[in-house]
Formats: C-alpha cells, structure tokens, sequence
C-alpha cells in the first residue's frame, strides 16, 4: 500500500470512529433520531469508502 492511500485510510478511520463518538454523545444528549442514524450512515460510509482505498491501490 502506498503512503498516500494509508494516510487516506488513517484519516478515513479516524473520521469514522471520531463519527462513531459524537453519534453516542448525541444518544446521551437526547438528540433527534435522524441525527443518530445520520451520523452512523456517514461512520458507515467512511468505512467502505476505507475498503475502496484499499481495494484500488
């Protein structure tokens, strides 16, 4: 794997996980539900999107 694509892989798990945070501190706080499974599906997007870096490098 190139330098490029694993830094790409690093920030798009970072972005995931960082996603992942604020989807649990948004349950805690009472937020809308929207906004729970909005921030999932993002978390969920950066993760295949992951698998795409890989998987074209």
């Amino acid at each position: 794997m190139s330098e490029s694509a694993r830094r790409r892989v690093v920030g798009l798990l970072v972005l995931a996980i960082a996603t992942l945070v604020g989807r649990a501190l948004a349950g805690t706080l009472g937020a809308p539900a929207v906004v729970s499974r909005s921030l999932y599906l993002f978390a969920l997007a950066s993760l295949v999107a992951c698998v795409l870096v890989v998987a074209t490098d």
